[in-house]
């Protein structure tokens, strides 16, 4: 088993992000199922969740745009609101948007437009100046305008 814990403080191991990235818990927490895909979620549980990651050392949260249709990155807005800023490091991703007529039904959409009006609706729905990591869900199986959505994301 994976030993995750420092035997010193008792906190999630660290390690950096990247090559020059900030420090993270070497195991951060997904954030999905505190707003849909695994049954029902009491908020008061997910704010104790979170807050328990926090005390043992765990402050990087993974979230997405299509959780919970955004509500998942409104929840984190809020409660991440009176946590000060540097303390944690929070991912979130685009490239994938749900059919409004049949909301199970996933659209890849690697585009421009999508990235950039994906990167502004999500730090207003989590309340934030910027985005620690923002990536892509998932890329188009061809390959299609990868170009454009590199270009896209470096902008930003």
């Amino acid at each position: 088993m994976l030993d995750l814990l420092s035997t010193s403080t008792g906190r999630i191991k660290q390690g950096q992000l990247g090559k020059n990235g900030p420090m993270v818990p070497v195991i951060g927490l997904g954030c999905m199922g505190m707003s849909e895909f695994y049954g029902s979620a009491d908020p008061n549980e997910c704010r104790q969740t979170l807050r328990r990651a926090l005390e043992l050392g765990c402050n990087f949260f993974d979230t997405a745009a299509i959780y919970g249709l955004g509500k998942n990155e409104e929840f984190l807005g809020e409660f991440l609101a009176d946590i000060p800023r540097e303390s944690y490091v929070l991912a979130t991703k685009c490239g994938v948007r749900r059919d409004p007529e049949n909301l199970m039904q996933r659209i890849i959409d690697n585009s421009a437009a999508h990235i950039k009006s994906s990167s502004e609706e999500s730090l207003a729905r989590l309340r934030l100046d910027y985005i620690d990591l923002f990536y892509l869900h998932r890329i188009a199986d061809n390959g299609e305008n990868i170009e454009e959505s590199m270009r896209a994301m470096a902008e930003l």
